[in-house]
């Protein structure tokens, strides 16, 4: 049976438009091994739609959910469904602790586009395994989070800080893997966040 992933994104912002991104985001669902289907409607998101899918990848910027909408995100993961949010998801639906609380979570600032390094932080788990530490130019998000509710992939060390990049957590029965990179083409052509967001996907799955 074809696994399938719900991209959700929106054109509200002209540096995050899903219009753009969507055949990039695709090809690397494609890659994983999942049928990619892309929406910018919320509605989607409601128990009866979102049940179809194994996954549901969001790259949506901004908005607000409806009690319906939300409860039909936080069900689908509590049951057992895969969350990936990519970049722009950790500064969607900010009115919703809630939503903040699974993804674990949300965008304060950031510095301009640039070349960062980026290091590992847990080269033995499946999604990191393998990979070293890389450059890559994109936008590094400056986020508010508890370290101690998720399980830290990937860093970025800016101004003397520590600022998580990629992490892993449990969401009732679901698992949520969060990716804060992904803003510029160029991050796409980048082969580690390629095998990344690939590996990403298939751990949200719980097939890696």
């Amino acid at each position: 049976m074809v696994k399938r992933v719900l991209i959700l994104g929106n054109d509200s912002f002209p540096f995050h438009r899903i219009s753009d991104f969507a055949p990039l985001i695709s090809e690397i669902v494609e890659k994983a091994g999942f049928e990619p289907s892309v929406t910018q409607d919320l509605n989607q998101l409601e128990g009866d739609r979102i049940s179809t899918y194994d996954v549901l990848l969001c790259y949506y910027t901004g908005g607000e959910l409806t009690e319906s909408q939300l409860r039909g995100l936080l069900n689908f993961v509590s049951s057992g469904g895969g969350f990936v949010g990519l970049h722009s998801a950790a500064d969607s639906f900010k009115d919703s602790e809630e939503y903040l609380d699974m993804l674990g979570g949300v965008f304060l600032s950031h510095p301009k586009h640039q070349t960062f390094h980026i290091e590992v932080a847990d080269s033995d788990h499946p999604i990191t395994k393998g990979i070293n530490d890389f450059d890559i130019y994109d936008e590094l998000y400056i986020l508010r989070h508890d370290p101690t509710r998720y399980h830290l992939l990937l860093y970025c060390l800016w101004e003397g800080e520590r600022q998580p990049v990629a992490w892993t957590k449990g969401y009732g029965k679901g698992r949520v893997f969060y990716l804060s990179l992904g803003h510029t083409k160029e991050a796409y052509e980048n082969p580690a966040f390629r095998e990344m967001l690939r590996r990403g996907i298939l751990w949200a799955s719980g097939q890696l």
